[in-house]
């Protein structure tokens, strides 16, 4: 999956634009298959529910003053990972936000 990304970013705009032209057809024609649609709904609203439940962790701990390493030690993940969650999905792979959540931390440091 890696060297999509990498692939992004020495393309030239026209490139991308054309690039998210086909993925724009592509998913058209497959949302035309109901069974399709329905599993790419339910994904997307799963995936938007995520990101927002985590914009609401990030904005409470920035209001509390609190560092990413304690949120971690609160809810047993190690720090690195909390902070690749919270940075939001500039920073992230598609599924990498949803994967950490609950995948649990491998340290007993706290």
């Amino acid at each position: 999956m890696s060297g999509i990304f990498e692939a992004r970013d020495t393309m030239t705009k026209g490139q991308l634009k054309r690039a998210g032209e086909v993925f724009e057809a592509d998913l058209a024609h497959d949302l035309e298959d109901v069974e399709f649609a329905r599993i790419y709904a339910l994904e997307f609203a799963k995936i938007n529910a995520i990101a927002n439940i985590l914009d609401a962790i990030e904005a409470a701990r920035q209001e509390k003053h609190l560092p990413k390493a304690e949120i971690g030690r609160r809810i047993d993940r190690k720090p690195s990972a909390v902070s690749r969650l919270l940075a939001g999905p500039s920073r992230t792979q598609p599924g990498t936000r949803s994967s950490i959540s609950l995948t649990p931390s491998t340290s007993n440091s706290r």
